[in-house]
């Protein structure tokens, strides 16, 4: 957000601070005061660039405002937060104290830094047991980056193997910081009084450097941690600053919220822990293919709605002599939407129709290193296009990896292992979303051979690995 925007946004917030709603004992949701209509809304419609006001606001020794900006969200829905203003406090004593990554400036390491200890206390402190929403802990490894400055000034941070390791709150790293802000002036952020601190602590660690620690200063660029104290952007590792605090979460779908937009992204307050819903109404489709569920919130006081696409399985073919039956269901995700089911009758079959015996289909063989999902797509799509519907998959003996979802939305029923290159990284997630409730193993000729991969491969197609449960045979 720009500097100009966000005075104008400061100055509705703390003009007008609309408490919503206690959800427990200091735990409050509330927004800023708006012209426009607040819509009801669900968690699902959330998107990156959207803010949210979750947390304690009276953690003793901390001070600011836990309004949060959404950074990411996942293919699981998880969304990445990041405070929109500054903290200061450490929970222990002066809420005015600044954050010092390493007081003793012996290191800029974050695994075992003050900056990263000072997370842990935030965490539990502001956001924990917070109703419908959960702080997930984050395992992540970071790159080797460079990031210049100017036209010849070049800063190089260290890559990291888990450089977080289930950590629940984290600073963002010199890359993400240029990811997700990737205009300086974007990256400018303030305390929660409007007033332009500016500078906040990164988990990048200077490469040249054993002490120094990367930071975003009052422009929005990144520089490195110095002890130079007459510079005019300067911050020592050691000396502090405020805090710009992020997290991976987790908010319930049964959340009732509301939104309202602000510019190019929307505000969202929550009114309680899950609608309050009566007497739903459901609406399907004229071909069944959607269905429409309403209902009155006595929390919110608004119409809830939610339409999900339905599936459909025939429970009884037709014949030339009886109807069959196609039986369409429709599943809701919130809360207080019972799951709904329509049947469509099939008309008799004239004799004329009756169907011939379908043949067996040829098995769809992939030899590459790696199959991935777009593999799979198109080898599907091709035994499809000679009216075949595949149920049965051969991974050839190049085959070493497996992608993530490769068989996801796919037919295939049955894998044919020929292979011996896989490990239990190389398939993990891998039949995640899929059908194949099958591995046959036929690596070699000789019966002996494939008795020992059937014992390897079903360490590694597990439920826990693999993503879902499957019988392995030879």
């Amino acid at each position: 957000m720009k500097q100009t925007n966000m005075r104008k946004v400061l100055s509705k917030i703390f003009a007008v601070l609309m408490t919503v709603c206690m959800i427990c004992s200091g735990m409050v949701s509330f927004g800023k005061d708006q012209t426009q209509e607040a819509y009801a809304a669900a968690v699902n419609e959330i998107r990156p660039g959207d803010h949210i006001t979750f947390g304690k606001t009276d953690a003793a020794y901390y001070s600011g405002t836990p309004y949060w900006r959404v950074l990411d969200t996942d293919e699981d829905g998880n969304m990445l937060f990041v405070s929109e203003y500054l903290w200061t406090g450490n929970g222990t004593n002066d809420a005015e104290a600044t954050i010092k990554f390493d007081p003793e400036n012996t290191s800029n390491s974050w695994q075992g830094s003050s900056a990263q200890s000072w997370c842990a206390r935030f965490a539990e402190a502001v956001l924990a047991d917070v109703p419908g929403i959960e702080v997930l802990e984050t395992t992540k490894s970071d790159a080797e980056y460079t990031y210049t400055y100017g036209n010849y000034t070049r800063y190089t941070f260290y890559s990291r193997e888990n450089i977080l390791n289930k950590d629940k709150v984290f600073f963002l790293s010199a890359e993400e910081v240029v990811k997700y802000f990737p205009n300086p002036e974007d990256r400018i952020a303030y305390m929660t009084d409007g007033t332009t601190t500016g500078l906040w602590l990164l988990r990048s660690a200077l490469k040249s450097d054993s002490t120094d620690s990367g930071y975003t200063n009052r422009v929005g660029e990144i520089l490195k941690g110095t002890s130079t104290s007459g510079a005019m952007n300067a911050v020592s590792s050691w000396t502090g600053t405020a805090a710009r605090p992020a997290f991976w979460g987790k908010m319930s779908s049964d959340l009732c919220l509301k939104k309202v937009q602000d510019g190019d992204h929307y505000d969202w307050t929550v009114q309680d822990i899950n609608h309050s819903l009566s007497d739903p109404s459901y609406t399907w489709s004229d071909d069944h293919s959607t269905c429409t569920a309403k209902a009155m919130c006595s929390n919110c006081d608004d119409e809830i709605a939610e339409t999900v696409n339905s599936t459909s399985s025939v429970t009884k073919e037709p014949t030339t002599t009886e109807e069959g039956l196609t039986v369409f269901t429709a599943q809701f995700s919130i809360s207080g939407f019972e799951t709904q089911t329509a049947d469509e009758p099939i008309e008799k079959l004239k004799p004329s129709d009756e169907p011939a015996k379908t043949p067996t289909p040829a098995p769809v063989t992939i030899n590459k290193k790696t199959v991935n999902a777009a593999a799979v797509k198109k080898a599907v799509q091709a035994a499809q296009s000679r009216g075949e519907t595949p149920s049965e998959f051969v991974l050839g003996s190049k085959v070493k990896k497996i992608s993530k979802k490769a068989f996801k939305g796919t037919s295939v029923k049955t894998l044919v292992v020929k292979t011996k290159k896989l490990t239990k990284k190389s398939v993990k997630g891998s039949l995640k979303g899929s059908k194949v409730k099958t591995v046959k193993v036929k690596v070699a000729k000789k019966a002996k051979t494939n008795k020992k991969y059937v014992k390897k491969y079903k360490k590694i197609f597990t439920k826990k690995n693999a993503g879902k449960k499957v019988k392995v045979t030879k």
